[in-house]
């Protein structure tokens, strides 16, 4: 398990257990009244932590509970009871942690791959809204198969290859942060559950083809890398009503790193 100090931070670790494994947590929680977000990374090896952690810092400031975790077997969190990656098993654990989650006003934000398992699950949780970073659209994994292919490839070279990681790390973190973000990675890269949540992305793609959101505001932060995807794809993120918004920001896959200032601010407009 790795170790994260967070001396002068707000954010205090908690561990969440549930009945598919423990979730490692870091929650800044002020007042139950203020609305709550639950962030959740991309898939693999990325840390919420790590990814997030500008955004939290200025979230700080605002009247607004953070939790920030990792599904089972990814980042930080502990590897779950069970070990097959479908798109079934991490949802039932996705949402046996939301339910220990007990404030009125919450909101899930998702980055890439994950936001499949929250447009998923929504709908069978409390939640007020969604806010997504470069969510991956099911249609894209299917029409490029070969990218799960180079995936699976570079997990298994990154132990032996750090260079080839240096996408994974936010090159922004404190220089403490950064060398053990780059430890851990390097260490926990090419896992067991890496590997089977990329083996099962196609089958997850598959499933979540005719998904769409509805029935609840959205939040969207689309990457100019990305953008011609939504516009040849569509965008099941997007909720077509007045209370949903879609922007685009001139960037790569990781637009938290980019933008955390500009990315927090909409976020707290979003939700007030």
């Amino acid at each position: 398990m790795i170790k994260i100090r967070c001396e002068g931070d707000n954010i205090k670790k908690v561990i969440v257990n549930t009945k598919y494994g423990d979730f490692i947590t870091y929650q800044s929680i002020k007042n139950k009244k203020y609305p709550t977000i639950l962030f959740l990374s991309a898939m693999g090896i990325n840390s919420s932590f790590f990814d997030y952690y500008y955004i939290y810092k200025y979230l700080e400031k605002e009247n607004v509970n953070i939790i920030s975790t990792d599904i089972l077997g990814c980042g930080i969190s502990f590897c779950p009871y069970k070990k097959e990656r479908t798109l079934e098993n991490i949802s039932n654990e996705l949402k046996s942690f939301i339910y220990t989650i007990d404030f009125s006003d919450f909101y899930l934000m998702a980055h890439s791959f994950t936001s499949m398992y929250v447009m998923n699950i929504y709908n069978q949780t409390s939640v007020s809204g969604l806010i997504f970073i470069d969510p991956t659209i099911p249609e894209s994994i299917i029409y490029n198969k070969n990218s799960i292919k180079q995936s699976i490839n570079e997990a298994y070279n990154n132990k032996k290859n750090y260079d080839g990681m240096d996408a994974d790390v936010n090159p922004k973190l404190p220089n403490n942060l950064k060398r053990i973000a780059e430890k851990f990675y390097k260490n926990y890269s090419g896992n067991e559950c890496e590997i089977s949540e990329l083996k099962e992305s196609l089958n997850t793609s598959e499933k979540m083809l005719n998904k769409r959101i509805s029935g609840i505001k959205t939040l969207s932060f689309l990457s100019t890398m990305n953008y011609q995807i939504y516009r040849k794809m569509g965008n099941p993120y997007f909720n077509d009503n007045k209370s949903s918004v879609t922007m685009v920001l001139n960037g790569h896959h990781f637009l938290q790193w980019i933008y955390p200032k500009f990315i927090s601010q909409q976020i707290y407009y979003f939700i007030k």
